[in-house]
């Protein structure tokens, strides 16, 4: 009920946080091939699952908080990620693994 208190809403995609699957890494080696095949093939139709309730559930509550009176704003954040940019150089300058993370992570944003 973010809507009583606060009728504006800005899409600034500033608070998106991700989901894990995770499993211990001696359990997965462990595992057969077809248990691994069984598992990855699950754990893809989880995500997929998830993404798909999840989007109807922001749906279902930005609908009610419009019936409310709440007002949803778009944001051009563009300029927000130019000002970032030189933390983020620093932070991947320092370590080829945090590089390599948030180029993988770049490239999956595109």
């Amino acid at each position: 009920k973010h809507y009583e208190i606060s009728p504006y809403f800005s899409y600034t995609q500033h608070l998106m946080v991700p989901d894990l699957i995770i499993i211990n890494s001696d359990v997965y080696g462990k595992m057969s091939a077809e248990n691994k095949a069984t598992f990855e093939k699950l754990m893809n139709e989880a995500i997929d699952n998830q993404f798909k309730v999840w989007n109807e559930s922001v749906e279902a509550a930005k609908k009610v908080a419009i019936e409310n009176g709440a007002t949803f704003v778009e944001v051009d954040i563009t300029p927000f990620q130019a000002n970032c940019q030189p933390l983020h150089d620093e932070v991947i300058a320092g370590s080829d693994f945090a590089k390599n993370l948030y180029e993988a992570v770049r490239g999956l944003a595109k």
